[in-house]
């Protein structure tokens, strides 16, 4: 018998928040592995928890997180709920010895993150933050030519993205991501800075934003960041929530630019008919078709991996990467409702 076949082999998940997320992302990804096994589930909606459990056949259903946590069967747990709710979750999963993969951003307070992070290597658990973009298609191939060099040192990174908004999930949703989750540069723009320092390898020394605010919210809901990285890259992050949000048909562009000292990569997609990844050099231009999507399944993997070797696997974003990036998310949000730059000590 293989292993992963046989259901002792298998790494027991729990996962805490069965909303939007954990129903498209998480929760079909655990399901789907070998090496994992689906065991509870934990959501303070009573209805929808029955009905996500019937539907993976999940016979360990609880309304309070702690007592799915209590479970010993359990070794890694899936945080997939609000984001002010992640710091007692996790800190609660760290007394139960968890290891955990909690969405991102890591937390909405950098203290609190912090204390998370902490809590984990104390309780000698694996923090992972589910920064699923690293394992595209599209990231990966651009990570593979940077390492090989083929637009010599890059000197300028830009991530867009324009989408017309969560308000596809309903308007609470909406509301909800916009005020608590603080928008679209903290709830999205998180996985650009964490792109520009995985793929810089470099840290953020300066931070500018600006932002409109076109819907009433207290927090910006189109926003434009130009940033430096300490080894001197130019880092530029736009995210919108407001591209096509009232029109018939609803758009979502997004584009990412490396311009180095001898090419460029490039991707451009509208999720539909354009998919494009080029590379362009002096002697060739390199193009192939990529369609951007969250890779779940890749990154649920690499994390039982983890698991099993007792180290995070390779392009993982950890408990710090999740607080890096978070930090350098939430000062472009101040910037732009101060518009003043922000030098990083």
């Amino acid at each position: 018998m293989e292993k992963g076949d046989n259901k002792m082999d298998k790494i027991k998940f729990g996962v805490i928040g069965c909303g939007t997320v954990a129903g498209y992302g998480h929760i079909p990804a655990i399901a789907s592995l070998k090496e994992a096994e689906l065991f509870a589930l934990a959501d303070i909606d009573e209805e929808r928890l029955k009905e996500v459990g019937a539907k993976y056949n999940v016979k360990h259903l609880f309304t309070e997180y702690r007592d799915l946590l209590k479970l010993q069967e359990i070794e890694a747990v899936t945080v997939a709920t609000p984001l002010e709710s992640h710091y007692p979750i996790v800190m609660e999963a760290a007394k139960y010895r968890k290891h955990v993969l909690c969405e991102k951003p890591i937390s909405n307070d950098l203290r609190e993150g912090q204390e998370m992070v902490e809590a984990m290597q104390k309780a000698n658990r694996l923090l992972a933050i589910n920064f699923e973009l690293r394992l595209s298609d599209v990231a990966q191939e651009a990570k593979k030519e940077l390492e090989k060099g083929s637009i010599g040192k890059p000197g300028i990174m830009r991530f867009i993205y324009l989408w017309s908004g969560p308000s596809w999930a309903g308007e609470e949703r909406l509301d909800m991501l916009m005020e608590e989750g603080l928008g679209p540069i903290v709830d999205c723009g998180v996985h650009s800075f964490d792109l520009a320092r995985w793929l810089g390898k470099s840290e953020f020394k300066e931070i500018q934003a600006d932002g409109v605010y076109l819907q009433g919210y207290p927090n910006p809901d189109h926003v434009v960041a130009s940033c430096k990285l300490e080894n001197g890259i130019m880092v530029v992050i736009e995210q919108s929530w407001v591209y096509t949000h009232k029109s018939e048909e609803k758009r979502s562009d997004r584009r990412y630019d490396i311009i180095g000292d001898e090419g460029v990569i490039t991707y451009i997609t509208d999720h539909e008919n354009i998919n494009d990844f080029l590379v362009y050099t002096k002697n060739k231009t390199i193009k192939k078709e990529y369609k951007e999507s969250k890779h779940f399944e890749r990154l649920y993997g690499k994390f039982v991996e983890s698991i099993k070797k007792g180290r995070l696997e390779e392009d993982i974003a950890s408990g710090e990467d999740g607080l890096k990036a978070t930090e350098a998310a939430l000062l472009a949000l101040q910037s732009a409702k101060c518009s003043q730059k922000i030098k990083l000590s």
